[in-house]
């Protein structure tokens, strides 16, 4: 399915038509108040016409919290909004506004289009997302940060899957810089691990031997006949040690590791 990325509130561009000024964050002019019937409305025209006039079939939005809050969750404690502004809807609660937001996404994109929510809230956007980026961004240039953020996701918000919504840990990210030991690893485990599987790749990266790697992933991931839970999860931040289908397997991590199990794919 074709698919597209949206940032629905965010006027980074400054545009003027259409825009009145009490359709903006009173936090920052520069972002879209969601609870303002104009700002909704333009988010239902929007998605029509990504849908029904360009005729994408999966739609990626994003940066709404960040755009509602101007933070991201790990740089605030318990509160949500300490600047002294407000939503131009003061009659609804933080959580009603952001939910009508995503119902109005919802209803807008249609029955036949999947929605794949990034930077979403996930208990409100349970049943209005097909699936959910759970994590932050994994990287084809710093596995660090793969691992950290990826294997750390799928470990610990797998349990979302199927319940909440499609839980994905991102892709797998394809650059040439970081070794295909590594991110084969990575690769294996979100195949097995019947979660959603995105690669991002660079197309004069991958060899013949990486292609076919990648084919029997994908081959695997739409079986959708595996279970994989993670075992050292308790002591470990990024698991290395899961059973799958029963049968417990190890994952390599690191560099010095090596390439890895052979027989998982």
């Amino acid at each position: 399915r074709t698919g597209i990325w949206i940032r629905y509130l965010s006027d980074l561009a400054k545009q003027t038509e259409g825009i009145a000024p009490e359709m903006r964050s009173m936090r920052d002019p520069e972002f879209l108040d969601p609870s303002h019937p104009a700002v909704l409305q333009k988010v239902v025209e929007d998605t029509r016409r990504l849908t029904q006039e360009w005729g994408y079939q999966l739609i990626k939005h994003d940066f709404s919290t960040y755009d509602v809050f101007g933070f991201w969750g790990c740089q605030r404690g318990g509160f949500m909004a300490t600047e002294g502004w407000h939503f131009y809807d003061r009659t609804k609660t933080t959580a009603e506004i952001i939910l009508n937001l995503y119902r109005t996404i919802r209803e807008a994109a249609g029955e036949q289009t999947i929605l794949l929510g990034c930077n979403v809230v996930g208990h409100l956007a349970a049943g209005l997302v097909h699936m959910n980026r759970t994590g932050d961004d994994t990287s084809g240039r710093e596995w660090e940060r793969t691992r950290k953020m990826g294997v750390n996701t799928l470990a610990f918000r797998m349990l979302h899957d199927e319940a909440f919504f499609d839980a994905d840990a991102d892709c797998v990210g394809i650059m040439g810089i970081i070794p295909w030991s590594l991110n084969r690893e990575w690769l294996k485990a979100l195949a097995a691990s019947g979660t959603p599987l995105f690669v991002s790749s660079k197309l004069d990266v991958p060899d013949e031997a990486m292609i076919a790697d990648l084919k029997k992933a994908f081959a695997r991931s739409a079986m959708q006949e595996d279970t994989l839970i993670p075992l050292d999860w308790m002591e470990n931040s990024c698991p290395e040690n899961w059973l799958l289908n029963g049968e417990e397997v190890h994952f390599c991590w690191y560099p010095a590791e090596g390439a890895g199990i052979e027989s998982i794919l």
